[in-house]
């Protein structure tokens, strides 16, 4: 069984190590060295257990400085850079090694998984709803002939009895 933590310093601390063992400190050799790339991915993962925005993150961890102590954030970045790091974190290898890394460290060498799920979802590419879309169909008009053939597909696998996600796949 797993373990939950509601701390939000045990997440954000225990988010840097996992980037710590499977990711490089700078993405260039050129960068400006002002935050590490485990910096910022452990204040990513601490945006979204907490809910929050990008601008909402800035404000939280300027207000809870104990939080970027733990992970020896000496200053605070600007909420544009943890836009930018994000979209930079999810492309390329990047996540299936941050999320080997997280199960090793949860589950170890052996896991010992009884039972898997997985699920396959198609998501739309638009806004619109399946309702807009069905009376742009019966309109007389010239945009009426777009369709929507292609989605993006996400697979996930996860332990059913804890619910951790092992794997995914993105295509």
């Amino acid at each position: 069984m797993s373990q939950t933590s509601k701390s939000p310093r045990d997440v954000i601390v225990e988010a840097w190590l996992t980037a710590f063992n499977c990711m490089a400190a700078f993405s260039h050799r050129d960068s400006p060295k002002k935050f590490t790339q485990q910096q910022l991915f452990a204040c990513v993962v601490l945006k979204n257990f907490l809910r929050a925005d990008y601008r909402g993150l800035c404000r939280t961890l300027r207000d809870c400085l104990a939080l970027a102590e733990a992970i020896v954030l000496t200053s605070i970045p600007r909420f544009t850079t943890f836009q930018k790091t994000t979209h930079r974190l999810l492309q390329g290898p990047q996540p299936k090694r941050l999320l080997d890394e997280t199960v090793e460290q949860m589950l170890g060498r052996n896991p010992g998984i009884r039972t898997v799920a997985a699920d396959f979802t198609g998501l739309a590419c638009t806004t619109a709803s399946g309702y807009c879309m069905r009376r742009r169909a019966k309109a007389e008009s010239a945009w009426k002939t777009m369709a929507y053939h292609h989605f993006p597909k996400l697979g996930l696998v996860c332990d059913t009895s804890n619910h951790f996600i092992l794997a995914f796949q993105t295509s």
